[in-house]
């Protein structure tokens, strides 16, 4: 029994010491399965018989899984409570920052200034294109916009009709959008380089 305790060693698996006698959650390993890096070698590795093992693995990988779900979760909590601050901010202030900046780029061609921190701006939105009367539009199209028809049940593929000829296409309703307000850090400058 001694010579057998001799040929075994116990390594703690988390710090990769070796611990003198059997603690909780050590790993029993033979010595001569151990290289001088202390890494099992390729084709060599504890004996299959070790429960112990066994068990400490497959309780560390559920406690793993388990902690990758709580911090799922709590990350989950986190960004909703992000979101709700940043939703009660935008509710109170937006309006007076929107009017603000509106005074700052009046009688430009800026739409936005720059802070400290970021550049808040004004950015144009696509009109809204609502089909209103399908068979219209598909009449209209057949004349005006071909490729505009999908096939083979005939139906409009709006995003096909030409951007120029929307305006008149009957049975089509375009509605302009106001731009979108944004606060964004700016990307940073390129450095041009020089070559010498």
């Amino acid at each position: 029994m001694e010579d057998e305790l001799r040929e075994r060693i116990w390594v703690d698996p988390i710090t990769g010491e070796i611990v003198d006698e059997r603690s909780e959650g050590a790993v029993s390993l033979g010595v001569d399965e151990i290289t001088p890096h202390g890494v099992l070698e390729e084709g060599t590795g504890p004996d299959p018989e070790d429960d112990h093992l066994l068990e400490w693995y497959s309780r560390e990988q559920v406690r793993l899984d388990a902690e990758e779900a709580a911090a799922k979760l709590k990350a989950e909590d986190i960004l909703r409570e992000i979101r709700g601050r940043r939703a009660a901010i935008e509710y109170r202030w937006e309006q007076a920052v929107m009017a603000i900046v509106r005074q700052r780029i009046a009688g430009t061609k800026k739409k936005s200034i720059n802070t400290s921190f970021a550049r808040l701006g004004f950015r144009a939105q696509q009109p809204s294109v609502e089909i209103t009367m399908p068979e219209t539009l598909l009449a209209w199209c057949g004349e005006h916009a071909p490729e505009a028809i999908v096939q083979p049940e005939p139906y409009v593929n709006k995003s096909k009709i030409p951007k120029a000829l929307a305006p008149s296409a009957d049975g089509l309703e375009i509605a302009p959008r106001p731009d979108s307000f944004s606060c964004r850090v700016p990307k940073p400058k390129k450095k041009r380089t020089t070559d010498e």
